[in-house]
């Protein structure tokens, strides 16, 4: 029997091939093309220390990305599939980062705490939380979300 395994290091080293860029903006701008992103983007500072890109990949249409940086090289890549919320304020899933660390993302019509983060031109806000939590409470809560800023 043989087992393998990588180490985080190796798989960090992994997401860098390819195109890399010096500078944050220019691998957003990568992202945005990449993507063909209509509309803006938050970037997110998590408790862990992880860059959330909170994404309109189209009106009420979100991916979720992280841009990642090593040694003065930078890569924004997507981490979560496209979610429409045509169905309705109040929806949320579940998504992991690189890193492997584990978060859930619920969008609602009001600013349920002091740390949700308002969507700009929308109505709505959203809360990034710790964990996959969705399947065992009801609310995310946004434990996870340090700062948030509209970078597009």
């Amino acid at each position: 029997m043989l087992l393998a395994s990588c180490s985080s290091e190796s798989a960090q080293n992994d997401l860098f091939q390819g195109e890399t860029f010096s500078s944050q903006q220019e691998a957003i701008d990568d992202f945005v093309a990449k993507e063909k992103l209509k509309g803006h983007i938050i970037m997110a500072q998590t408790n862990k220390d992880e860059q959330l890109l909170i994404a309109e990949y189209n009106r009420n249409e979100y991916i979720i990305g992280e841009l990642l940086e090593e040694e003065g090289k930078y890569k924004a890549i997507t981490i979560s599939g496209v979610t429409s919320l045509r169905g309705g304020i109040g929806m949320g899933w579940e998504f992991t980062s690189t890193a492997k660390n584990e978060y859930s993302i619920q969008f609602h019509k009001e600013e349920n705490l002091a740390s949700s983060v308002h969507v700009p031109e929308r109505t709505f806000y959203f809360n990034v939380g710790n964990g996959h939590t969705l399947k065992t409470s009801p609310t995310v809560t946004s434990d996870a979300i340090v700062s948030a800023k509209t970078i597009k």
